[in-house]
Order: C-alpha cells, then structure tokens, then sequence
C-alpha cells in the first residue's frame, strides 16, 4: 500500500468534512488536507481553495460576498433604559470593529480577508492579542495552517512555514465555523464540491485545448499505400507549423494522393456553451448567489432585477451577518449586557427612488417618522426644527380653509407696554411681573414672578433682560378722604406724644423708633412725627 493511500482515510476527514475520530476528537488538520487536495477528481483535476479561485464564477461569489459585508458599516450599540438603542462610541469596541481592528489593516480589508476564508475554507479564525497599552488587535490566521483538536474544548494548533506546530491560546483564537454538520467545525465549501468544480476545471481545459489545437477537432489521413519515410517527416512538420489559432486559415500540402476525413464533433453538437453556462449556475447555487451578481443576465429584467437585489441582501449576506454579529457577541461582549453589534443594511435595501419615496410617504403620513427622521435616510443634513407631519383627516373642519389648507393657530401674545431705555424702572404694587424687553422684534413677555411687591430687580431667562422696581410713595392716596381723615388723626396723635416726651422722655425711648408709615424723631429742639420713608 502506498503512503498516500495509508493517509487516505485520514485525509478524508480533515479535508472539510470533519468528523469525530476514535479517540473522541475531530480535527481539521491542514496538510492532510492539502494531501487530499493533490489528489485528482475523477474528471483529472486537481481541486483546492486556491485553484477553485482561478475559476470566474467561483471568484465572483466570494468577492462580491466577501467586498458587500467588508463595505457595510459595523457599529457598536448600547441598549437604553426604554428599550430603545444607541451608538456607543466610548466603547473600546467600537473603534474596534468600525475602523481598524489592528494597525496593519483597516476594518474593511480585515471583513474582506475574514469572509474569503470563511466562503472558500469554510472556517475563519483571527488571534486575539494587546498591545503594550492595553489596546485590543485582532489579526486574521490563515485556515490551511490551523489545527482544530477537542480536548474538552476547542484546542487549536498553528503550522509555521517550516511545518513546526504551535499550541495556541484558546481564550485568545477567535473561530467562527461556516456551515457545519458538528456545530465546531465549518464545511469547506470547495471541498464539498470538488467534483463539480474539478468538472467546470475539465471543461475549461478541454475549451482551451480546443483553441490552441487551431479550433479543428481531431483527423484521419488516408493514403492509397504505403506513406515513405521522408513523407512522414514532412508531413508531421507541417502539422507542428499548422497548429494555434495563429496559423488558422493555411494551407495544408497533402503527398503522395493523402486524404484528410474529420472525426471531431463540433463544439456546437456538443453543447459546449450551454454546458458552460450551466456549470457556472451551479457554482451560484454553491453560494446562493443571484446570478446577476456575478454577470448572468440570462433570467435577469429590468422588472425583478431590483427584487433580485434585495433577495441577495436578505437570503446570501443576510447569514453571514447573523453568524458574525453572533460570534462577536459570544467572544468579546459576554461581559457586556447592554452592547451588542450590527450591521447597517439600510443602504443595500434603499430600492428606486419612487419606490423609496412612496414608503417613507406612507410612514410619514402615520407619524411613523418625522421630516427629519425622513432626510437622515436620504443622507441629508436635517432642518433646524423637526415636524412631525398630521394628515388632514385628523383635522377638524374649523382647522381647515375654503381652499384646503390648514389654518394655523392663533397664539395668544400677551400684551406689554413699550419699554423704556435702560434701567427699567416701573413703579407697582404688589402684582405679577413680565418681561418688557424687545425679543426678535416683539415684546418678550416672559412670567418674571406671579407676586412681587417693589423694590425688586428681576433677570429673565428667556431674554437675559433687567426689570427693576423701586419703593416709592403712592400719591393717589392723598386724593383718598378716608386716607386724609387717618393722617389728621395720626398727626393729632404726634402731637400728643410730643408732648408727653418732654414730661415723660423715657416712654417714648428709643430713639427714631418706627410705627408703621411714621417715624418718632427726638431732636435738640424737641419730638416730632415724620413719615417713613
């Protein structure tokens, strides 16, 4: 038995297929798989992940997967109080993901390299390390030189260039497994489909074979007898010069009453496009790939072609985010209730613009969002105040115009004098107090205090204006008779006092002592009353 043929059952279960062993583990071991990749299909190709990419189809589905994810924004989020959710900038992991996930490379190109492993090996897995600063770095590891063992949990080995293996940290690998038959390890999509690829190989060689042979399919000579030697020579020279597309169209010298008959089968009869055409498709069902994607119009119309779009988003990109934002979750923010990533698929689903702007309308029209909320999806800068716009069937009859429009309200201003040149002086009572200052060319009007009694000096909020009061007497109220009978009366009262200040100056000590709007006054030349000021 051969060596190849000793490592073929081995082999066959690290080749993307994996299985458990009969110790208990599985494994996915790299150069027993590149052993099993020199093996030959039964077409005779030779099939791995990096031939598979020399094929047209196969690397249209895995750039247009892996540059679609690679371009969509990635965005950290926090979860707020009402159920609602954030951007979370201040997290570490936001930078992370969004921008740069290690100095070297940028979050796109990380996504792009991260997605190709994942759509051709099937599996990607990146190493966890810090920087002297403490800052996170991710860095993507090639799938052909890990080693995924099962000791209890996932163990992975590493293999240098030189083949030396290395043990890695599992708390420091982070492995996220593409479509998997044991939940641990992902299917190599291209293994899986080997013979079907290694076919689309055979075929393209035999188109190629057909070209460089100057595009004739294989003769017979016939001679009446026996051909000469020199002949033979001849004319096997003449074949050598003859062939490539280069030498079409010359003449061929045929000796000694030679005929040539045609045995070949054309390329038409043999359905060479159509079979072409058919191989390709079949790579796209490998991917779930709309065939349009990667430049099959055949069943593509200006009527579904949009539809077609949207069905990529939904049922090819759609998993892979899932599975990524999933593993992101699991990995790095265990710890972290509250954040979460995701993907922003919004402009992938945008539609035509009629399309996109008979939806926003109808949300529009039932309060869904606003104007604002309207122009932030359009990608343009909102207007100083938001409206919330309201159908007019939920206006009443007085709220609408003969011609239809809506009647704005009328607000109520309130209205206040003309103020005077600063300082503001005003001379009241005890009352409210407004605002009287000039505000975008009208009275501001501002509730400065529901009471207030003079001398007061009162700053407004809204207008940063200064109403001022002092206390001063109220002349009306000598016009008062009431008032005037009272001051006789006080001032016969005065007089009384003085009088007996000057028996008595004890009774009426101390001195300047205040009795409500007047005042005990006690001079070098004697006791008098006056009013307080």
């Amino acid at each position: 038995m051969s060596f190849l043929a000793r490592l073929a059952p081995r082999a066959t279960k690290a080749a993307g297929v994996p299985s458990i062993s009969s110790d208990g583990t599985f494994m996915v071991a790299p150069f027993f798989s590149q052993l099993l990749n020199w093996t030959p299909t039964r077409s005779g190709t030779v099939v791995d992940e990096a031939s598979a990419l020399a094929l047209p189809t196969v690397y249209g589905c895995v750039r247009v997967i892996a540059e679609s994810i690679a371009s969509l924004p990635l965005i950290t989020y926090r979860r707020t109080p009402d159920g609602g959710k954030e951007r979370a900038p201040d997290s570490p992991f936001y930078d992370l993901f969004h921008d740069s996930p290690n100095p070297d490379m940028t979050s796109f190109v990380w996504r792009e390299t991260l997605l190709t492993h994942l759509t051709t090996w099937g599996n990607g897995f990146n190493e966890v390390t810090e920087d002297r600063s403490g800052r996170t770095a991710i860095y993507p590891l090639l799938p052909n030189r890990v080693e995924v063992g099962y000791e209890g949990r996932k163990v992975y080995d590493y293999y240098g260039e030189d083949g030396t293996k290395q043990r890695l940290d599992p708390a420091k690998v982070w492995h996220i497994p593409g479509l998997s038959t044991n939940g641990l390890v992902g299917l190599s999509p291209i293994q899986a489909h080997r013979e079907s690829l290694g076919e689309m190989m055979a075929t393209r060689d035999f188109g190629s074979s057909f070209y460089r042979n100057n595009a004739r399919p294989a003769a017979i000579m016939e001679h009446p007898a026996n051909l000469s030697q020199g002949a033979i020579e001849r004319l096997a020279t003449q074949m050598d010069q003859l062939r490539g597309t280069g030498n079409a169209g010359k003449t061929m010298v045929l000796e000694e009453g030679m005929k040539l008959h045609e045995v070949g089968v054309p390329p038409e009869d043999a359905e060479y496009i159509a079979t072409r055409r058919f191989q390709r498709e079949d790579i796209c069902t490998i991917y779930r790939m709309p065939p349009h994607m990667v430049g099959i119009l055949d069943h593509a119309t200006f009527s579904n072609i949009e539809h077609q779009s949207i069905d990529f988003v939904v049922h090819t990109l759609r998993p892979w985010l899932v599975r990524i934002e999933q593993s992101i979750k699991s990995f790095f923010l265990a710890d972290e209730p509250d954040l979460f990533v995701e993907f922003l698929v919004d402009g992938l689903l945008r539609g035509d613009a009629e399309a996109r702007s008979k939806a926003l309308a109808v949300q529009l029209e039932h309060e869904a969002i606003t104007v604002n909320e309207w122009r932030e999806i359009e990608n343009r800068n909102p207007y100083p105040i938001d409206v919330r716009w309201t159908p007019a069937a939920n206006y009443t009859a007085e709220q609408i115009d003969e011609d239809g429009n809506l009647i704005a309200p009328e607000v109520a201003v309130p209205v206040v004098p003309e103020p005077s040149s600063p300082p503001q002086l005003t001379v009241v009572k005890s009352a409210a107090v407004r605002c009287g200052h000039l505000r975008d060319g009208a009275v501001c009007g501002h509730l400065l205090a529901e009471i207030a009694t003079p001398p007061y000096r009162i700053v407004c909020r809204r207008c940063k204006g200064v109403t001022e009061a002092k206390a001063v007497a109220d002349e009306t109220k000598a016009a008062d008779p009431a008032d005037a009978e009272l001051r006789a009366a006080l001032a016969d009262m005065a007089d009384a006092i003085a009088r007996l200040a000057e028996r008595e100056p004890v009774l009426v000590a101390p001195e300047n002592r205040t009795r409500g709007g007047f005042r005990i006054v006690r001079t070098a030349e004697g006791v008098s009353v006056e009013e307080s000021a």
